[in-house]
């Protein structure tokens, strides 16, 4: 088994309807979002967060979202350009280190790695 990296994103703001359409858009894409275990989601007042992991880095997560983002006419995508987004990953043993963001309205997350 490879290295795994733990992830987190925040979405916000997400209604509680949105963060449901959200749970269920990254359950269908659940494999990236599952390497080393099952992903955690979660709403607190209007954030949307989901802790996962994945295999040495969280690359294939910030690429599954932005697909879901480019089909900009389903009601996920819709939600996901709306909101602000930020997230973080790390693999300790393999020194990874990264960081997305995206404002409101941007159709891709910016990627920083340390």
């Amino acid at each position: 088994m490879a290295n795994i990296a733990d992830g987190l994103i925040e979405v916000e703001p997400v209604s509680q309807s949105d963060a449901r359409e959200l749970r269920q858009a990254f359950e269908r894409s659940q494999d990236v979002f599952s390497y080393g275990g099952i992903p955690d989601f979660n709403q607190r007042n209007d954030i949307f967060s989901i802790t996962f992991t994945g295999r040495w880095t969280c690359d294939s997560a910030w690429d599954k979202i932005d697909l879901i983002m480019s089909d900009t006419v389903t009601p996920a995508a819709k939600i996901l350009i709306a909101a602000s987004i930020r997230g973080s990953a790390q693999e300790r043993e393999a020194g990874y280190r990264a960081k997305v963001i995206k404002e409101s309205g941007a159709l891709k997350l910016r990627r920083f790695r340390k």
